[in-house]
């Protein structure tokens, strides 16, 4: 997750050009885009599969970890940060509190399986 973090923050930062091209949503009749966005997605879900999240809830965690990138990304180039704090450490912050996030969303979804799961098992016996 870091380095997928990390390799947003980069690119948003050496291709500013080409970043702002992908912010709008994809128009179904564009297939090239398509199949980019397609490889695009299909990576941030397998680093997402380490969280054992729902679909849904990847398709969340993904749109959240957009959003710092974005916000940050945005925020850095445009010199917004101008407190004499560290800001490769304010980013390591936000990315490590964003997986501490992600580490409970995870444990949430575990115990509703499990009790799931147990309530399955429970009416199998009835």
């Amino acid at each position: 997750m870091r380095a997928a973090a990390a390799a947003y923050r980069a690119f948003v930062r050496r291709h500013p050009g080409i970043y702002a091209e992908t912010l709008s949503a994809i128009a179904d009749d564009d297939d090239a885009t398509s199949a980019v966005s397609d490889r695009i997605i299909g990576i941030c879900m397998s680093v997402m599969k380490g969280y054992s999240l729902s679909r849904r809830e990847a398709i969340h965690a993904i749109r959240a970890l957009r959003s710092i990138g974005h916000g940050f990304a945005s925020l850095e180039t445009a010199h917004g940060f101008g407190m004499p704090i560290n800001i490769d450490e304010s980013y390591d912050w936000l990315v490590n509190n964003f997986i501490a996030g992600l580490d409970a969303a995870q444990s949430r979804s575990e115990r509703l399986r499990s009790r799931k799961a147990a309530v399955a098992r429970a009416k199998a016996r009835r």
